[in-house]
């Protein structure tokens, strides 16, 4: 029974020192996914902006912009 207990222990000493290892490189990881997805959120955000200037600007473009809503749209629903 007691050197089921060492076993034991020596193994979950092994599995905490690898949990911790794993853990600091899964954290800094985290930090870029979150990092890339704010800046994509940001470029998105200036391009429906922009693409809202233009039509502003130009509305003989509206009927382009609408066509090519339907197709993102009908591509979006197609199965993967």
């Amino acid at each position: 029974m007691r050197e089921a207990n060492e076993e034991l222990s020596g193994f979950n000493r092994h599995a905490a020192e690898q949990h911790a290892a794993l853990a600091s490189r899964l954290s800094g990881h985290v930090a870029t996914l979150n990092s890339v997805r704010n800046r994509l959120l940001s470029v998105f955000q200036r391009t429906r902006a922009l693409r809202r200037r233009l039509l502003e600007a130009r509305p003989e473009l509206q009927a382009a912009a609408d066509t090519a809503d339907a197709a993102c749209e009908r591509e979006r629903e197609q199965p993967r």
